[in-house]
């Protein structure tokens, strides 16, 4: 009898846990699916519209026109995503105009200047470095030494990325030409 009452415990207790991991599952999905969450909770930056002008860069001055009569769009932003070389090995990295679009940096700071990057805790763990430390980043034969500034959030290339200011970008590439815009 007492070993039947300590298995209902055990089982009960077993049931509880898996009810709370349930329902803390559930609220941590609906979270991100809240309006303006996804992308900040899956990529680190957050925008309304982003258009890929591709080859068609001449119609930015037009959709800005048309954007500026929006009253909900208050800002746009240079984005430019690609593959780089860190250390010897090829790793998506981000790069946009402005800090205040790392909106999801949860240790140590945004990017302030063009020789910052922030990273992953994938990231970080596959090159084994630290807030703080350097690593060297290549793109279009140009290589530099960026420090680590911060950790951000993002499961883009499962998490094995890092982001920088389009002045990072312009530092190893002055010339790039960015194609896609975030409003």
């Amino acid at each position: 009898q007492i070993t039947s009452k300590v298995k209902r415990y055990i089982s009960s207790l077993f049931i509880i846990a898996l009810l709370v991991f349930f329902i803390m599952c559930v609220e941590m999905i609906l979270t991100c699916f809240e309006e303006g969450n996804i992308l900040e909770e899956f990529y680190g930056f957050t925008f309304d519209i982003e258009i890929d002008y591709k080859e068609n860069l001449d119609l930015k001055a037009e959709v800005d026109a048309e954007i500026a009569k929006q009253e909900d769009i208050e800002w746009n932003s240079e984005f430019f995503s690609t593959t780089f070389t860190v250390d010897g090995s090829a790793v998506l990295g981000n790069a946009v105009i402005d800090a205040d679009r790392f909106t999801n940096v949860y240790k140590g700071v945004a990017p302030n200047t063009a020789d910052e990057i922030i990273v992953t805790e994938v990231f970080a763990e596959a090159y084994a470095v630290e807030i703080g430390d350097t690593v060297e980043v290549s793109y279009n034969d140009t290589t530099k030494d960026f420090t680590i500034t911060g950790f951000y959030q993002s499961v883009g290339k499962a998490g094995m990325q890092f982001s920088m200011l389009v002045s990072g970008l312009r530092s190893l590439s002055p010339d790039e030409e960015i194609k896609v815009y975030d409003y």
